[in-house]
């Protein structure tokens, strides 16, 4: 599906699309990592991301691309939803890419000589030819699932009774409105179904739009709806030369990247501390009071390694196939974790991934996420990693996997990268990441006579929340 838009948005004109190599230091366009921003798209691009959202059910209210609260909201909800975070522009862009897809897989179009609704848009590649039932139109689902279309034109008596019994059949009304030509009547069937019901009054009859479907049609009526209060086909179509479609160019950029696994880059800083360019930042942990471990991409290509208040850091040992370094400070910290006891991680057990994703985009303040351990290997069965599902992004990468009481389980490393699996499957991966195993970290240590120190911060129950000296242990690090 992703490849085709590249294609349809190639011959359209889009701006030539960088590869992932050539973006820079911290990999995509800037604009992806980013915190979504419609105030930078016109009104056209705001309406056409309220309808992706309406179509997602997501979104209930005007489609006039005023983004205010409830269009923040629903972009908020949806992506906490589907990728359990706030909402990048990454994100809007797999949200818009996957609507436009919609649009024309499900052939949207003008349902034609509809007499009263003459906007009446339809997903008529997923519905039968107009039959005549009972005096009106209906359409039906060509799968026999349950989604129709029924419209019917009645005098006004037995539009309101009709409207009554139709309403009766919901065992919860969302909202309801009554007005003197205007009927409108919105909820869910005992089954979970989902209900619209709309009479219009013209002159002396009323014409009447009955749309039911299944819970997860909910979407598809929200967009037959927008079609009758005349958001039409004709702005269903994605505004070229804007902010929005350059957020889906340089998404669909990334797909054009080999790679099955991804580091997680280096986030760019915004806010420097004096001493230089910076290409990017992650995070380290203390596991002495001088010995700091990173991953090794973090540091990659940079010519200085500091903390975030310029201390120069000096690098000790590296290996780039486990993907990890151990750094050196001058200044000794006051706090640093300890390793886990443990022979190896447990299959489910608790993990929290600790770290400064978008460092200074977003903030400075130290992240804190939890998932469990999902497999005790990484990509391709590789046993000295394993998996986990604590969400990580840009910047968390080099920061400490630690287990409910404090210790050390992991390095963070990795996620397998969205655009793989989405041109594999089909579908978009949940929190599948990767970090580097203690046991395997261990080693790494041993082999170059590094000795963390002991006294590490005492074991703590997560289920209380960290310790205050966690702030000391685990600190940014940022490439110059």
């Amino acid at each position: 599906m992703l490849r085709v838009l590249a294609v349809l948005l190639l011959c359209a004109g889009s701006p030539a699309l960088a590869s992932p190599e050539d973006a820079g230091p911290a990999g995509s366009a800037d604009i992806l990592v980013a915190d979504f921003d419609a105030a930078a798209l016109t009104t056209d691009e705001r309406r056409l991301v309220q309808l992706a959202l309406a179509s997602t059910d997501d979104y209930h209210d005007r489609l006039d691309g005023a983004w205010g609260a409830n269009s923040q909201r629903a972009l908020d909800s949806w992506a906490r939803r589907e990728f359990d975070d706030y909402p990048l522009g990454l994100y809007a862009a797999v949200l818009m890419i996957s609507f436009l897809d919609r649009i024309e897989t499900e052939g949207w179009a003008n349902a034609g000589d509809t007499g009263a609704h003459p906007s009446l848009t339809l997903p008529l590649a997923r519905l039968r030819p107009v039959e005549s039932v009972g005096g009106g139109r209906l359409w039906s689902d060509t799968s026999g699932e349950r989604l129709s279309v029924e419209m019917i034109a009645q005098d006004t008596r037995s539009a309101v009774a009709a409207h009554a019994e139709r309403e009766a059949l919901i065992a919860r009304a969302g909202w309801t409105i009554r007005g003197g030509s205007l009927m409108v009547t919105v909820g869910k069937l005992p089954d979970g179904g989902v209900f619209h019901l709309r009479s219009e009054r013209d002159g002396d009859v009323w014409n009447t739009l009955h749309l039911v479907g299944d819970a997860a049609d909910a979407g598809t009526i929200n967009l037959a709806v927008a079609s009758l209060d005349h958001v039409a086909p004709s702005s269903w179509t994605l505004p070229l030369g804007g902010r929005l479609e350059t957020l889906i160019a340089e998404s669909v950029a990334l797909l054009d990247a080999p790679d099955d696994v991804l580091p997680i880059q280096p986030q760019p800083v915004s806010r420097p501390p004096d001493g230089g360019d910076l290409l990017g930042s992650g995070t380290g942990f203390y596991l002495g009071a001088r010995l700091l471990v990173t991953a090794r991409h973090v540091i990659d290509g940079c010519e200085r390694v500091t903390l975030a208040d310029g201390t120069d850091l000096t690098l000790a040992a590296v290996d780039a196939d486990l993907d990890v370094a151990v750094l050196t400070s001058p200044r000794p910290s006051t706090a640093w974790l300890r390793m886990s006891d443990d022979a190896g991680a447990r299959l489910g057990q608790s993990v929290h991934a600790v770290g400064f994703p978008y460092y200074s985009l977003t903030g400075t303040a130290m992240h804190l996420t939890s998932g469990n351990v999902s497999a005790l290997a990484g990509m391709d069965d590789d046993p000295r990693f394993v998996s986990f599902t604590a969400p990580v992004q840009p910047g968390n990468s080099g920061g400490p996997l630690i287990d409910r009481g404090g210790a050390v389980a992991g390095v963070v490393i990795a996620r397998l990268s969205d655009s793989y699996i989405v041109e594999t499957t089909g579908t978009v991966p949940q929190n599948i990441n990767f970090a580097l195993s203690s046991a395997e970290l261990d080693g790494f240590l041993d082999r170059h006579d590094l000795d963390t120190a002991p006294d590490g911060l005492p074991a703590w129950d997560m289920a209380d929340g960290a310790p205050a000296g966690i702030a000391d242990a685990v600190v940014p690090v940022v490439c110059h």
